[in-house]
């Protein structure tokens, strides 16, 4: 349902919080060579994200991503819509365009009512609470 780009901001966003915990800043090749993300794809989605203060940046030898604790309240649906768009959880299963109650696709009855639940809880959860449990689909850590 995500895609890549929500699911490399998040498992970012785990490793940045955590070392934020910490009071040390993350580098993005350290982020990349982690969840083996690609480092230029990474690089423009967290400059995104500090780009509207969902996350903090700071350049030079000592620098890196660091998150606020206001930051660290902000929660992941925020950072899925900022990525993709608010109507990501919108939008057909199917790629029907006129899908909806009135006009539904085969499977719309079927998904509406989970999918729902899904934006409920990207709302709840926020980037504070990737300090304990991110779920494994979204990261694959290299060995």
């Amino acid at each position: 349902m995500l895609s890549n780009i929500s699911k490399y901001a998040i498992s970012a966003l785990s490793l940045i919080a955590k070392n934020s915990d910490k009071g040390e800043k993350t580098k993005v090749g350290e982020i990349a060579e982690r969840f083996d993300i690609p480092q230029a794809f990474l690089s423009k989605i967290l400059q995104k994200l500090t780009k509207v203060d969902y996350l903090s940046s700071m350049k030079g030898p000592n620098g890196g991503f660091f998150l606020t604790d206001a930051q660290l309240n902000i929660s992941i649906l925020d950072i899925i819509i900022e990525l993709e768009g608010e109507d990501i959880f919108a939008t057909c299963m199917l790629r029907f365009e006129e899908c909806n109650n009135e006009n539904p696709c085969p499977i719309h009855h079927l998904i509406v009512r989970e999918k729902s639940q899904i934006n409920l809880r990207f709302k709840k959860l926020k980037i504070k609470d990737l300090l304990n449990n991110v779920p494994k689909e979204l990261v694959s850590v290299k060995e």
